[in-house]
């Protein structure tokens, strides 16, 4: 697979066509290679096939697509109510993300369309990590776009890569590394937080806040272990059902198409470009680099909305009291699930 996207033998797909769906050939990856970081990638490339013509790799690995149902959504409510104590923690003043041990469990900065700009002139996190990972760039083939109620998780990658990258930014030394054949224990989260570096205030807004806790709790959350939070209310008292989270795909008709890539090389001047536009639309478009949610018209009523289908999420099991922002007591919160797993945080 990986194969047939360097040499671009699959169909074309344009956000107008397969707008949950990113292109995978290596159209646009040559025009970059006047970069340090272009050319690290592709040489990471060249090492990964090396390897696996040298030694084919042994066993699986393992993808899985973790989404938070109907039942598992959980609101602000619920997060302030939890009583589940928090995991361990353990924070370290210094290190790299390849540096976390074997059976940590590693978080990685993903765009909501699955491998971001790794294709074309990007240096992210996300872009370095597919591309000392060749075999996750099989991802952008069929994974469709992430939604606020998901988040990605892959096991079964060999920790060290095909190589390593240092100082993507300037220099991008790239160095080959050695693989012993088989699968290795790493699992990989990828997980797309919002952006709010043009909208600073933005993060605080209840609708924002939930968005991300929710999303940190599916990406490191035990898999054995769902989530269950309590019955929803609503402010007669009622219990209030379940709610169908539409599944990804379902339809098309929420998301504007977007012009092909323009063939521009840096994202500052898009970040310029929208800080100087007028106020965001209400669609959420996978492509942009600040997918950030447009303020609700209605202040005191707020929904997190999926952009397959539209579908609202709420943001609170009752609603906000007029001139102010609820009884909440803050000092009991905590999160929702006991969970037994360490978080390293590098």
């Amino acid at each position: 697979m990986v194969a047939h996207g360097f040499f671009s033998t699959y169909p074309k797909r344009t956000p107008k066509t397969h707008p949950t769906l990113q292109d995978f050939n290596f159209t646009h990856f040559f025009r970059h290679l006047h970069r340090n970081s272009q050319k690290s990638k592709l040489w990471s490339l060249f090492y990964y096939f090396d390897q696996i013509a040298e030694k084919e790799p042994e066993g699986s690995i393992t993808l899985s697509r973790q989404v938070l149902s109907s039942k598992q959504w959980l609101t602000l409510e619920d997060w302030v109510e939890s009583e589940g104590p928090l995991c361990p923690l353990v924070c370290r003043h210094e290190g790299r993300l390849e540096g976390a041990e074997p059976w940590a469990l590693r978080a990685c900065f993903a765009s909501p369309l699955i491998g971001g700009r790794v294709l074309s002139g990007g240096c992210s996190q996300e872009c370095i990590q597919f591309s000392t990972h060749p075999e996750l760039l099989a991802l952008l083939l069929w994974v469709e776009a992430l939604e606020d109620n998901e988040a990605f998780r892959v096991s079964g990658l060999q920790p060290e890569g095909s190589s390593r990258i240092t100082d993507p930014k300037g220099r991008a030394v790239v160095e080959p590394t050695k693989s012993e054949g088989g699968r290795g224990r790493l699992r990989l989260c990828l997980a797309d937080a919002e952006d709010y570096g043009t909208y600073p205030m933005r993060q605080w807004e209840e609708d924002n806040l939930l968005r991300e806790l929710n999303k940190a709790y599916l990406a490191f959350r035990p898999t054995a272990q769902p989530a269950t939070p309590p019955n929803r209310t609503n402010g007669t008292g009622e219990e209030v059902g379940p709610r169908r989270l539409s599944p990804i795909g379902e339809s098309f008709g929420s998301t504007p198409p977007e012009a092909e890539e323009s063939g521009k090389d840096d994202i500052e001047q898009t970040l310029i470009e929208e800080s100087n536009a007028k106020p965001i639309k209400c669609q959420r478009r996978p492509h942009q680099h600040s997918n950030l949610r447009p303020r609700s018209p209605d202040t005191r009523r707020r929904f997190i909305t999926l952009g397959s289908s539209g579908e609202q999420l709420p943001v609170r099991t009752q609603p906000l009291r007029v001139g102010g922002i609820g009884s909440i007591d803050r000092s009991s919160s905590r999160p929702n699930q006991q969970s037994t797993e360490q978080v390293r945080i590098l």
